[in-house]
């Protein structure tokens, strides 16, 4: 599966295309092989032809990234990129560099998760049931341990989309919110004044950390 992801220049993703050949209106594009043992992380602009930067991966994470590249069909060398808006290219071994805030916005570049002895590793992100679950600890699949039953297994990321504000969910501490943090609960709408927050909002004594935000 091919992905082309575009930042803004916050780093929040801006816009994800699948798949394709064309070139968008407006942009211009280059096409480069990736060296083993690197990454695609931007473009140099300052010549009078784009080209691609790259960057060497830890020697402890080729193992892991070469075992996602065997899943892959094949790989993506297709980079385009504007005069302004920076650029990476990624695929399903590069999403798990993502924050969980990127991750949400893209959740089809994660696996379903599947019960068939599937060997999961700690840090891994897995799609179920339309949300996207941390993997806690390694361990290998099976068919009672789906990720909503199975808290010491998985976490469940608990702001699912950015730009809408969910209910609160009790969270654990592998999954609390953190600072700034939006929920709704009890008909109002709360904001956490600090990071790791497991606590509920409005209860007494959390005054300190949660506030009703309008």
């Amino acid at each position: 599966m091919n992905a082309l992801i575009i930042y803004d220049s916050s780093g929040r993703i801006w816009n994800v295309t699948y798949g394709e050949d064309t070139l968008p209106v407006g942009l211009n594009g280059i096409v480069t092989d990736v060296p083993e043992g690197c990454s695609v992380f931007g473009v140099d602009l300052s010549g009078s032809e784009p080209a691609a930067r790259f960057e060497e991966l830890p020697g402890t994470e080729l193992d892991h990234i070469s075992r996602k590249i065997d899943d892959l069909s094949e790989g993506v060398n297709q980079l385009i990129t504007g005069s302004v808006v920076p650029v990476s290219l990624a695929c399903g071994f590069l999403a798990e560099n993502f924050t969980d805030e990127q991750a949400v916005q893209v959740p089809s570049l994660y696996k379903s998760w599947s019960p068939e002895e599937v060997r999961y590793k700690a840090g891994e992100r897995v799609r179920y049931i339309n949300c996207l679950y941390k993997v806690l600890q390694d361990h290998t699949s099976q068919e009672g341990w789906i990720p909503e039953l199975s808290p010491s297994l998985f976490a469940k990321i608990l702001i699912p989309d950015p730009d809408t504000i969910p209910e609160w969910e009790s969270p654990s501490s592998e999954n609390a919110y953190m600072t700034g943090d939006k929920v709704k609960h009890k008909n109002e709408t709360w904001e956490s004044l600090v990071d790791y927050n497991v606590w509920e909002p409005g209860a007494d004594g959390t005054e300190g950390m949660w506030k009703e935000w309008r």
